[in-house]
């Protein structure tokens, strides 16, 4: 009830006081300075020979003042030099408007240039107290204030720009026209916001996917096109899109300067060899380093150094970015000489392709359904670019050879004119039966290309969706891709899922989740066989079928089947392809998380973990019907196999089975800061600046077998060996006790600092 011998009630209502006290005082105050503020505002300027215009700019960058003006009455005055240290701006604008006929007004925060005249003088005390205050903030989707963000009324050319903070504020005469503000900034989708009283005015910008050009990805950084000296050549995705084409390198023939594209199969997914600025070695891996949205990219298989430029071999297996879909990527920048590709140390060697991929939009969810449809004619005998003899002319050409007393080769094909010419002479037919055969050669006209190839159909289809807002924005896609070869049986078939989402944790931190998933089935053709080249180079006086429908065999020399004793064996293409198989099977996955912190405007600091994992099956299989493993077995399918040295039967029963599985997993961990920093007067300088430090593991193995008895048909059992006597067959028995699986293991620890520092003059 008392303090210091004073009644409670007493100090309550002289703190009251005191408080309204306080608050009139504050008010007067700010009042005052408001209003008083304009006129103490001072300036620092030196210009020669410069526009009114380029003047007033200057004031308004140094100052909070803002401006209103005819630009075609301060155009008139041409041309002046005016100098100015630490000069209030009232003082100035008389300096410069002497004399010109122009007069100024301040009113608040707003000067008015107009016409000097009773009529500029007599403005109502009303409408000059009818001005519109308006101020904000621009940010980028992460919530970091833009700086230099120009800021217009639409349909006139007055404006202001951002401060260091994003913040923009001045004044505006009413009107009765609606006020529209229009924001626009390099590399941002210009946006308009209609000013319908609110206090602040905040706007987001967004990222403007039509500005691609203006910058390069290099993997670590993405940098201002306009600041590089380095060879960087930068293409949209969309643009080199190519229906039915399911491969991104396939897609980049005759699209990058200086890149030489050489593709070595018409196989079905044949992988195409890219080499950036010629061949870097000769003996080595002469293929680019593949960077998927800054992860380096590891061949799905752990090639051995023979095998690293063998087309055929990389064919089947693929490189690093086989399981990406086309239509999940934004954009590839082809990094070339020793400036771009420096951050990557000697794995650059052959040049960088940096990929990156779709994220989500803001907005609502967006789904999409692309297909692709194509077909690839086969060839045929009636191609104009395909000229190849028909049996009657084939037939006569074999007679003119031999009635000019030809020797043929040994090793040819006994069919054909040739062939019953050489059975007559061998006492093996008579004249009549030679008559009869020339005669029914000359008739065949065997259609290769029907019987080995065929029009392929292959499609693809991709369906994704995209959206979110401010905090969170996704992006999944959903793959299937099925190419079918012209040759027989051979196909690629692979499945893709994406699935990407950015998340704005907080003001100062973003958070990015990707996940990356394919399955690849393929198969070819085993090395032996070669349906195109056997189509284009056989004689269509051979026939493929009996006249009951059965395959027709003949003689051929056995050349590089291996296996001993007799020279021919019965052989048939398409017996050949039926019993035999080289497939493919192929899956891996990758997850990416990125933590990225932006400490200043000018300084942010991201983690990138990133963990991949694949593994493949390589099967070849020859059947115990092919000529392949008949040489082996020195005998057909339906003999029994001779024991004995004089046998020389290296396979007495079954087939082939050639098997490679390989596994892959690669960690990645890196830390990462980045400084940029504008300054100067005109903000000419500008300073860039990289420091990371990066730690990566690339574990693999593989397993390698060969196994022989193998029956497919019998529900893939081997044949019991355990009744043959083993010495009997000599060579079966050497096999049998050398090792044919091989294991291989592989760890690569990698460890890397790297610093990289910029300065930019204009």
């Amino acid at each position: 009830r008392w303090c210091f011998q004073v009644p409670r009630g007493y100090w309550r209502k002289s703190w009251k006081i005191a408080r309204m006290f306080s608050v009139l005082m504050c008010a007067l105050t700010f009042s005052v300075s408001a209003a008083a503020f304009a006129q103490h505002e001072r300036v620092t300027l030196n210009f020669r020979q410069a526009t009114v215009r380029q003047v007033l700019n200057e004031i308004q960058r140094q100052t909070r003042l803002s401006f209103i003006y005819n630009t075609e009455q301060t155009e008139q005055l041409g041309q002046i030099s005016v100098e100015a240290h630490n000069e209030s701006v009232t003082s100035l604008l008389d300096r410069i408007l002497t004399g010109t006929g122009l007069t100024w007004k301040i009113q608040e925060d707003l000067i008015l240039i107009s016409q000097a005249g009773p009529e500029t003088t007599a403005i109502p005390q009303a409408q000059e107290q009818e001005t519109v205050l308006l101020t904000g903030t621009v940010t980028d989707i992460q919530k970091m204030p833009l700086p230099g963000v120009t800021v217009k009324i639409s349909g006139t050319s007055f404006g202001t720009s951002t401060d260091a903070n994003g913040k923009f504020r001045f004044s505006y005469p009413k009107n009765k026209a609606q006020i529209v503000l229009e924001f626009s900034f390099v590399g941002m989708q210009t946006t308009s916001v209609k000013y319908a009283g609110q206090k602040e005015i905040d706007v987001i910008l967004y990222e403007d996917q039509k500005e691609l050009d203006e910058v390069v990805v290099t993997g670590y950084q993405v940098l201002d096109k306009r600041t590089q000296t380095s060879a960087i050549t930068t293409v949209k995705a969309e643009d080199i899109m190519i229906p039915g084409v399911t491969s991104i390198d396939q897609m980049l023939e005759g699209r990058i300067p200086e890149m030489t594209f050489m593709l070595n199969s018409g196989e079905v997914g044949a992988t195409p060899r890219l080499r950036v600025r010629g061949t870097s070695t000769l003996l080595g891996n002469r293929e680019p380093l593949w960077v998927l949205d800054g992860i380096v990219m590891t061949d799905p298989v752990d090639v051995d150094p023979d095998d690293l430029n063998n087309p055929d071999y990389l064919n089947i297996i693929g490189n690093a970015i086989a399981g990406i879909n086309p239509q999940d990527i934004e954009r590839i920048d082809v990094l070339k000489d020793a400036s771009a590709t420096a951050l990557y140390g000697t794995r650059a060697a052959n040049g960088v392709i940096v990929v990156t991929t779709k994220k989500g939009r803001i907005g609502k969810p967006v789904l999409s359904y692309s297909h692709s449809s194509k077909i690839t004619r086969r060839p045929r005998y009636t191609d104009r670019n395909i000229n190849l003899m028909n049996s009657q002319e084939r037939v006569r050409f074999g007679k003119e050879l031999a009635d000019q007393h030809y020797i043929f080769p040994t090793q040819m094909p006994l069919v054909g004119y040739e062939g019953a010419l050489y059975r007559l002479q061998s006492g093996l037919t008579d004249y009549d039966t030679f008559l009869n055969e020339v005669t029914w050669y000359e008739q065949v006209n065997t259609d290769w290309f029907d019987i080995l190839t065929r029009d392929a159909y292959s499609h693809s289809h991709t369906l994704n969706v995209s959206g979110g807002s401010d905090i969170v924005r996704y992006y999944a896609s959903l793959g299937y891709d099925r190419d079918n070869g012209v040759s027989n049986t051979t196909y690629t078939e692979r499945y893709t899922v994406t699935a990407k989402m950015d998340v704005q944790m907080t003001s100062k931190m973003l958070m990015a989740i990707k996940l990356n998933g394919n399955v690849q089935k393929k198969n070819h053709l085993v090395s032996t066989l070669d349906a195109m080249d056997y189509a284009y180079n056989t004689t269509r006086a051979l026939p493929c079928f009996n006249e009951d429908g059965s395959l027709f065999y003949y003689e051929r020399y056995r050349g590089g089947y291996g296996g001993q004793g007799n020279k021919y064996l019965h052989y048939n293409i398409v017996n050949e392809i039926d019993n035999s198989s080289s497939g493919y099977d192929g899956k891996g996955i990758q997850v990416d998380l990125n933590l990225k912190y932006n400490i200043l405007p000018t300084w942010d600091v991201t983690a990138t973990g990133s963990y991949s994992v694949s593994s493949t099956l390589q099967e070849d299989w020859w059947g115990d019907k092919t000529a392949y493993v008949a040489a082996l077995k020195n005998g057909e399918y339906e003999d029994k196999p001779i024991p004995g040295d004089d046998g020389k039967c290296i396979l007495p029963y079954g087939g082939i089975l050639k098997t490679k599985n390989s596994d892959t997993e690669n960690l990645t961990f890196r830390l990462q800061s980045n400084y940029r920093k504008l300054f100067g007067e005109d903000d000419q300088h500008l300073i860039n600046a990289l420091l990371g430090y990066e730690g990566n593991m690339l574990r693999s193995k593989s397993m390698n077998n060969e196994v022989r008895g193998y029956l497919k048909e019998r529900g893939m059992q081997f044949a019991d060996r355990s009744s043959l006597n083993l010495d009997e067959y000599p060579l079966d028995k050497e096999w049998l006790q050398q090792n044919h699986l091989t294991l291989n293991r592989g760890l690569t620890n990698q460890l890397s600092v790297y610093l990289s520092l910029t300065y930019v003059y204009q």
